[in-house]
């Protein structure tokens, strides 16, 4: 077991490398053993960790891309909180839905699609988002007046997220949430947006629709970030996945 200290030492030193490795290991077992399971990734770097066990499992024959998810739920959740701060609401009642993906250059709140919707001005926007992407750093970066760690916001997230995959495989209808996933909604390979689930996974990617300039703006620069990513993925399967 280690300390708080020693767990965002490992998260701040080189996490592509070593949760990689470890991503590798842990699906490569999963492919052997349960290779028709849902297999939903919370941990980060969620761009890079998602196409990292799809390549594994392409090597082993065992890939299904409606099974493969990378959890993003805690920045809706965050945009949500933020939102309903800035307009006066209860968290719980509104909903903003973040394409993208799961880092402070890749997550997209899209503030025009909230409900109940408030107009809100291009600075108030860009405060709002600004706010959701840099949440994390300044858990993780705490100042001293600050408290630390996420974690309970990450567990909360995935357990919003199973909650939703269980509902689906037990084929209750009309049930929509975010994933990071294989897509084609966007040039980026990998994206994260609304998905209709089903008993056997995604039953039909929703997109994200009409957007506003500044949201379609971020978007694009969200997928040249997932790109790379995806880019330096396809290098590390070449030379770590046999």
């Amino acid at each position: 077991m280690t300390s708080h200290e020693d767990f965002v030492q490992v998260h701040l030193c080189r996490p592509s490398q070593v949760n990689a490795v470890i991503c590798r290991d842990v699906i490569n077992i999963c492919a052997g053993i349960c290779p028709d399971a849902l297999i939903a990734i919370v941990t980060n770097p969620v761009d890079s960790l998602v196409p990292v066990a799809a390549g594994v499992l392409k090597k082993r024959g065992a890939y299904r891309p409606e099974k493969l998810f990378g959890i993003c739920q805690i920045d809706q959740m965050r945009a949500e909180h933020f939102y309903a701060e800035a307009t006066g609401q209860e968290p719980e009642k509104v909903y903003v839905p973040v394409v993208g993906g799961h880092s402070e250059a890749t997550t997209v709140p899209l503030f025009s699609k909230a409900r109940p919707n408030v107009s809100l001005t291009a600075e108030e926007t860009m405060t709002l988002i600004n706010l959701v992407r840099k949440a994390a750093s300044k858990i993780v970066h705490p100042t001293k007046t600050e408290s630390v760690g996420a974690t309970f916001s990450m567990a909360t997230a995935a357990l919003h997220f199973v909650h939703h995959l269980c509902r689906a495989v037990h084929d209750e209808p009309h049930v929509i949430i975010s994933a990071y996933v294989e897509s084609t909604v966007t040039k980026s390979g990998f994206f994260s947006n609304e998905l209709l689930l089903g008993p056997h996974g995604i039953k039909e990617n929703l997109g994200y629709g009409k957007v506003t300039k500044l949201e379609q703006q971020l978007i694009d620069e969200a997928v040249v970030k997932l790109q790379g990513e995806i880019k330096m993925v396809e290098d590390f399967i070449a030379k770590n996945v046999k």
